[in-house]
C-alpha cells in the first residue's frame, strides 16, 4: 500500500465502526423519566460549557491570526507572560 492508502483504509474502518456504535446507541432505550431528565441536564451543561470554551478559543484564534508577522515563539512568550500576570492576581 502507498503512504496514503494505509491512513485511508484505517480511517475508513474507524468511521465505519463509529457509525455502527452510533446506530446502536440511538436504537437503545432512553430509560425511565428520571434517566431522560438527567440526560437532558447533562446535555444542557455540555452545550453551555462548549459555548463558553469556543468563545475563549475564538478570541485566541483571532489574536493569533490577526498578528500577520508573529512568530510562534512570540505567541508562546505572550502566553507565558499572561500566565505570569494571572498568577499574581
Amino acid at each position: 500500500m502507498t503512504a496514503i492508502g494505509v491512513p485511508l483504509v484505517a480511517s475508513s474502518v474507524g468511521l465505519l465502526f463509529v457509525l455502527l456504535l452510533v446506530r446502536e446507541v440511538l436504537r437503545a432505550d432512553p430509560g425511565n423519566q428520571i434517566m431522560v431528565q438527567i440526560s437532558e441536564a447533562i446535555q444542557q451543561g455540555a452545550r453551555a460549557f462548549l459555548k463558553r470554551e469556543y468563545s475563549y478559543v475564538s478570541i485566541l484564534v483571532v489574536v493569533v491570526a490577526g498578528d500577520d508577522g508573529a512568530e510562534l515563539r512570540d505567541v508562546v512568550t505572550s502566553v507565558d507572560d499572561l500566565r505570569a500576570r494571572i498568577k499574581y492576581l
